[in-house]
């Protein structure tokens, strides 16, 4: 079988190229397979503003007949790769024929897949306790919690970047002095403004002063596997159940709409006592 492999063009916007590869990562979310990297993975790289065009002709595209087989993808800069492809033997061996004519030094990200990890090893590559885990959620029926001096709401109903702002920067630790420059704004907006992520599907918890939880759902409608990202609480309104009455108000919305799975990239505590329990995971290999 005649492969061929080709660059990703170094232009950050929303090319076909970029639609070809959401395309391809949807189809194998849809089957089952590389759920761990989930189409909402590239997308969410590109709608932050901070990486480096010239990176994605580090992108790799391989393809069978003109048709997208395989792809050697990293996330936001390219220090790792994580291999995303059909399952076709003779694939897998012109992948590891490919990275050894190129004498690729870097680490892998692979899943479960006993093949391409048996010809990984014959280039010299071992596994490390480096793991990329994902939980499903589990729960048949929920109700919605509604803590008490809160209210929960859509970003569509309520799209301050501003307040998105506050519940990201200190919501992911970054300190108590919160950047609202006109750019930090923007780019923060840009976050949220990408393609494929509906607002209705984003909810934050609210008092009257600020956003202080917020929590986004990419789902495509006519789809059926939905990706939680990102979740983050204000450190001085965490433990009063915020996550998860965000959580489940943001499952309940793309279940309306279609969605029949949804997986967390994480495999902790927190989420595993509101419904979700491991499910997959993808390990790095190493030449080091």
């Amino acid at each position: 079988m005649q492969y061929q492999m080709k660059d990703y063009p170094a232009q950050k916007g929303y090319i076909p190229e970029f639609y070809e590869i959401i395309d391809f990562l949807k189809k194998k979310n849809e089957e089952g397979s590389f759920l761990s990297f989930h189409w909402s993975r590239f997308e969410w790289m590109f709608a932050r503003d901070g990486f480096n065009a010239d990176d994605l002709s580090h992108i790799k595209r391989i393809y069978q007949d003109n048709m997208l087989v395989g792809l050697c993808l990293f996330e936001d800069q390219p220090t790792h790769y994580f291999l995303i492809y059909n399952d076709q033997s003779t694939l897998k061996v012109y992948i590891k024929n490919y990275l050894q004519s190129m004498d690729y030094q870097g680490d892998l990200i692979l899943p479960q897949d006993d093949e391409m990890i048996y010809l990984m090893k014959q280039i010299g590559y071992k596994a490390t306790d480096d793991i990329d885990q994902l939980s499903k959620f589990t729960l048949k029926d929920i109700e919605l919690p509604k803590p008490e001096g809160y209210d929960i709401v859509t970003l569509a109903s309520d799209p301050n970047m501003r307040e998105v702002q506050y519940a990201l920067w200190r919501g992911f630790n970054h300190g108590d002095d919160v950047p609202y420059r006109k750019e930090d704004l923007i780019s923060r907006d840009h976050m949220f403004s990408s393609p494929h992520f509906n607002r209705h599907y984003a909810y934050v918890a609210k008092t009257e002063e600020h956003f202080v939880c917020f929590v986004g759902i990419w789902y495509m409608p006519g789809t059926k596997v939905a990706s939680l990202e990102p979740v983050a609480t204000v450190p001085d309104h965490r433990q009063k159940g915020l996550a998860k009455a965000c959580i489940y108000h943001a499952i309940k919305a793309v279940k309306d709409a279609g969605a029949t799975e949804i997986y967390v990239g994480s495999d902790q505590i927190s989420y595993q006592k509101i419904g979700f329990v491991p499910y997959d995971h993808l390990t790095r290999y190493t030449k080091k």
